[in-house]
């Protein structure tokens, strides 16, 4: 037996010892890293499954913050912070151009997917991107109806002879007007349509054996493997985007307009989605939903 007394560096040791030291090392070293991607693993598993949630389950969470949110804001109203001011950078930069940096992602996301389930087929892709030109044809009408209601409601309060907003705040008086929330209304529909077409990734891996039999069957594989990376890149951009905008629409309820203009800004939002989503693009003269399992698929009339 080896000497207690003596001390590690001296004493002699015993035939693989060190060995056996670094074989225990490098275990605890496997160990330690198998751990760490098991909780990366669990961490992405939990966030794409909150991504691609179904629209319809975000659209009720939305109605929800909206609610609870005006209630606090009128009654329980929280301390002023970085987010009460309208000119923070991240409403400045990104909510007040949500639809824009929506589209950004959006767009060739629905662009390299449509490419791979209908086999490269360009009239049905830009069938597909048609979506987005009429959520972009709705946000237009919706957002200038927003602002004619603004402007016939409102009044210059010190100056009734001022009807222009602009004119009434150069004089330096307050401009009285029901104001429908822009931003409640944007960014629950932005927030609704990525959740839409974000719905094919939860099948993305296995988009090919649902996929009619055809002889280029082979063309498709190489084109899947080819698209996967980019796919999922903007899936995990899109995701984000989706953060922030759910991010900023709990600020606006928390501390922007009253109850009843953020509940028709929901209201109007959902309603679009509804609309379209589940109403129009069921029918065959529309831009057509996103790709689905044909098992998950309903018959368009």
């Amino acid at each position: 037996m080896q000497d207690k007394n003596c001390h590690v560096l001296l004493c002699p040791q015993k035939p693989g010892s060190s060995s056996s030291s670094k074989k225990m090392a490098s275990q605890k070293g496997k160990t330690g890293l198998t751990l760490y991607k098991n909780a990366v693993n669990k961490v992405q598993e939990l966030f794409l499954g909150l991504l691609l949630l179904p629209a319809s389950y975000k659209a009720v969470f939305y109605w929800f913050l909206v609610i609870l949110g005006s209630f606090i804001c009128d009654f329980l109203p929280i301390p002023q912070s970085y987010f009460s001011n309208r000119r923070n950078v991240l409403n400045v930069y990104f909510v007040k151009w949500s639809w824009g940096w929506t589209l950004c992602l959006l767009s060739p996301h629905i662009f390299l997917t449509s490419a791979v389930y209908t086999y490269g087929n360009i009239v049905t892709m830009i069938r597909n991107l048609t979506r987005l030109a009429v959520g972009t044809a709705f946000w237009y009408f919706w957002v200038n109806l927003f602002l004619y209601i603004k402007q016939e409601t409102g009044s210059c309060v010190g100056d009734k002879t001022t009807t222009a907003i602009l004119a009434c705040r150069k004089k330096g008086f307050h401009w009285y007007e029901f104001d429908i929330s822009g931003h409640t209304f944007l960014l629950i529909y932005c927030c609704l349509i990525i959740a839409e077409e974000l719905q094919i990734m939860r099948d993305w891996d296995s988009v090919i054996f649902h996929m009619e039999p055809r002889n280029d069957k082979q063309k498709l594989k190489y084109w899947h493997s080819v698209v996967t990376p980019l796919a999922k890149a903007l899936l995990w951009s899109t995701g984000l985007l989706q953060i922030l905008w759910e991010f900023m629409f709990l600020w606006t309820c928390l501390y922007f307009h009253t109850v009843s203009q953020k509940v028709l800004g929901a209201v109007v939002a959902i309603f679009t989605w509804l609309v379209t989503y589940k109403m129009w693009y069921k029918f065959r003269i529309s831009p057509g939903l996103p790709w689905k399992p044909r098992h998950t698929e309903s018959k368009q009339p």
